[in-house]
């Protein structure tokens, strides 16, 4: 057992003290070379906590809160810090989860709906169809930025969603390039299936959801100091590693 207790708590190789901080897709890479073995705990984390459904959304906004400590190359500690994340955005999560998921509910019968008077009608309902789909897919986005906000940041929800909002409109084409490669790994995962079933069970969720983070986090950060300071508030954000729990802005 020794080479495993080496393995676990040895440090790592570490980075030159003047080395340029990596941007754009290189700080994707770098993130997920350092933190592979972090990636494959905190899906399996994710999919034991997620299997009742109702805990979905706050297993998600605490594996995005995670995430987004690893992307920022802080300290993480992968245990620890989801269930504290999950532990204390589990009520606000759980509320934005039931409210997204009837509104995309919702979304989605309107344009099945649509696309079924449109088999019959193309002309006539194609424009209704397509702002239908971007609606439902706007709101589902805006639902999963909401949530990463939620385990990260303690601001009022209407202050919440409309800096989840905002954000997805500045990130519209990397948040869609995420969801993209998002669907293209689960497309993958079933044509693949049952050869690619570990991929689900090691990385889909927890890559996934760091491609999301990768593409907002940073505009997030930004949208709640800005939305926050329209409505003369502080922001503050929740260190998703410390055991304080933070006041509510006044």
């Amino acid at each position: 057992m020794n080479w495993w207790l080496n393995f676990y708590f040895g440090e790592g190789r570490g980075i030159p003290k003047d080395a340029p901080e990596p941007v754009g897709w290189r700080r994707l890479w770098a993130t997920v070379a350092r933190e592979w073995w972090g990636l494959i705990q905190l899906n399996l984390l994710f999919i034991g906590t997620a299997l009742p459904l109702v805990t979905l959304p706050a297993a998600f906004a605490a594996m995005t809160a995670v995430l987004a400590t690893m992307d920022a190359d802080e300290p993480c500690e992968v245990w620890r810090d989801y269930w504290r994340g999950f532990a204390r955005s589990w009520a606000t999560a759980t509320a934005l989860g039931l409210g997204f998921g009837v509104l995309i509910a919702a979304g989605i019968f309107v344009v099945s709906f649509y696309a079924a008077a449109a088999a019959a009608q193309p002309l006539l309902y194609a424009l209704p169809l397509t702002v239908a789909a971007v609606c439902t897919v706007f709101i589902a986005v805006t639902g999963c930025v909401a949530l990463f906000l939620a385990a990260t940041h303690v601001v009022p929800v209407g202050v919440l969603l409309r800096s989840a909002a905002l954000t997805v409109v500045i990130r519209f084409w990397p948040l869609s390039l995420a969801m993209l490669a998002n669907a293209l790994i689960w497309i993958a995962h079933v044509v693949g299936y049952p050869a690619t079933i570990l991929l689900a069970v090691l990385c889909n969720f927890s890559f996934g959801a760091l491609l999301l983070v990768f593409a907002c986090r940073k505009a997030a950060d930004d949208c709640i100091e800005y939305t926050m300071n329209r409505a003369g508030l502080a922001a503050y954000r929740q260190p998703s590693g410390t055991n304080k729990r933070p006041e509510n802005p006044a």
